[in-house]
């Protein structure tokens, strides 16, 4: 699914990183979307966004 959007967890899950690097990750510029007071990642734009800023 090209828009799939992951909870924090389940985005830690596929990447095997832990949820302080994803929260650190935020600080530092990956696109997320917030929903209200959820936060949600749309995994294609985070795919994205570590093949640009992470090498």
């Amino acid at each position: 699914m090209e828009n799939e959007l992951l909870t924090k967890e389940e985005l830690s899950r596929f990447l095997k990183i832990s949820i302080p690097t994803i929260d650190r990750w935020r600080q530092e510029g990956m696109p997320c979307k917030k929903m209200g007071r959820l936060v949600r990642f749309e995994k294609k734009r985070v795919l994205e966004w570590i093949k640009e800023n992470k090498n």
